[in-house]
C-alpha cells in the first residue's frame, strides 16, 4: 500500500482520526505522568517489564517477586505475545507496555470504528460515536491509571475478530483469533 493510499484512507476518515488522536493524547496523559511520578503497580506492570528485560538478553522470562525468589512469568501467566513486544523494551524502557497498551486500545478502537461502519451502512458520524463511547468505558480509563495488562492490550483485538467474523472473511479472522490466544490463557474465554 502506498503512502498517497495511506493518506486518502485517512482523509476519507478523518472524523475518527481526529478523534483518536485526541484520545491518544488523553491516554498518554493517564497513563505516562502517573508512571513518571511512581503510581504506576510493580506487580504486573513491574513483573512483565522484567520479563521483558529478561527475554531481551536471551533468558528465561522471569522478574523477581517479594523476596528473592524469581518466578517464571508462564507460570503465572502463559503470554506468549511478551515475545513480540520484548525488543521495544530497548527503545522505550519501563514505558513499554504502557505504549503498547494505549496503542492496541487505539487500534481496538479503529476496529470498532469499521465494525459500526460495516453494520450502519457507511455512516461516519454514528460510527465515530460508537467508537468514542468505546473509548470512554470506565475499564479501559480505569486500566490505564496505574497498571498495564495484557487483557486490556488484547481487548482492543475483539473487535476485529467481530468484524471479520460477521464479513466472513477467514484469513484475518484466524490471524486476530491466534494474537488473542497468544496473549493470555484467559483470553480464549473470550472467544
Amino acid at each position: 500500500m502506498s503512502f498517497n493510499c495511506i493518506q486518502k484512507k485517512i482523509w476519507e476518515h478523518k472524523e475518527f482520526f481526529v478523534l483518536a488522536i485526541l484520545v491518544f493524547a488523553l491516554y498518554s496523559l493517564i497513563s505516562f505522568p502517573n508512571h513518571y511520578f511512581f503510581r504506576t503497580s510493580s506487580t504486573d506492570l513491574g513483573a512483565k517489564t522484567q520479563a521483558l528485560y529478561s527475554v531481551i538478553t536471551g533468558k528465561i522470562p522471569m522478574y523477581r517477586f517479594g523476596g528473592n525468589y524469581e518466578v517464571n512469568t508462564f507460570a503465572d501467566h502463559f503470554s506468549p505475545i511478551l515475545f513480540l513486544f520484548a525488543p521495544f523494551v530497548l527503545l522505550f524502557g519501563s514505558y513499554t507496555l504502557l505504549g503498547i497498551q494505549v496503542v492496541f486500545l487505539i487500534i481496538g478502537g479503529l476496529g470498532v470504528y469499521k465494525y459500526a461502519l460495516y453494520k450502519s451502512e457507511q455512516n461516519k458520524i454514528l460510527s465515530v460515536i460508537i467508537s468514542a463511547f468505546y473509548f470512554c468505558s470506565f475499564g479501559v480509563i480505569n486500566a490505564l491509571e496505574y497498571d498495564a495488562h495484557y487483557n486490556v492490550i488484547v481487548a482492543g483485538l475483539v473487535s476485529y475478530v467481530i468484524l471479520y467474523y460477521e464479513k466472513n472473511k477467514k484469513g484475518p479472522l484466524i490471524f486476530f483469533f491466534l494474537l488473542i490466544i497468544l496473549a493470555k490463557e484467559n483470553m480464549s474465554f473470550w472467544l
